[in-house]
């Protein structure tokens, strides 16, 4: 079974950005669920990296969502490049501190000398983690789940495809630098 990358032959587009938006943002949910699930019925199973992971596993969950149906909504498009700049570049950002969040809690927990509560807080928070990180490079980075072209491509030029919102901050600022030069033409 090979993951969907664009829609299916007989699906729009709008519906396929719609189904996949939604998805994003229902599996954070679910894995928040799950979550709950294993906390409830395993207490002191779930601690501060379970948390911590899920967090940041969520929040780019949301984050991916949030920008298929935003593509849907014809969003970047028709919004003004420099708050397209403003809101891809305050992504970044946040998204570089929720990734440190993790790792600093490892680091301050052996540094401190602090016990972990549970070896298995520390691996679901650390599956969680990389799932996320694994988001973020997909989305802010290079594409992870390439099309048979694109993989050809990826062959051939021995360069990963951009991820989705690299490349919409890459033609936010062209836009930007065209309305800088010709204002008039907006």
């Amino acid at each position: 079974m090979q993951m969907q990358t664009g829609p299916a032959a007989n699906q729009s587009m709008d519906r396929w950005l719609l189904w996949t938006g939604v998805m994003e943002i229902g599996n954070a949910a679910l894995f928040t669920l799950l979550m709950w699930y294993l906390a409830y019925s395993n207490p002191g199973l779930v601690g501060y990296f379970s948390l911590a992971g899920l967090a940041t596993l969520n929040a780019l969950l949301v984050q991916g969502g949030l920008y298929w149906l935003l593509k849907r909504s014809r969003f970047f498009e028709a919004s003004p490049a420099p708050r397209i700049l403003r809101l891809l570049r305050g992504l970044y950002v946040l998204n570089v501190l929720l990734l440190l969040v993790f790792p600093a809690s490892i680091l301050a927990a052996v540094a401190t000398g602090a016990p972990v509560l549970a070896l298995y807080d520390a691996l679901i928070g650390l599956g969680c983690y990389l799932f996320g990180v694994g988001e973020f490079l997909h989305y802010f980075v290079f594409k992870i789940n390439a099309r048979p072209r694109e993989l050809k491509r990826l062959l051939r030029e021995r360069r990963p495809m951009p991820a989705r919102l690299l490349r919409e901050l890459r033609q936010a600022g062209l836009r930007a630098e065209r309305e800088m030069e010709h204002p008039d033409e907006r």
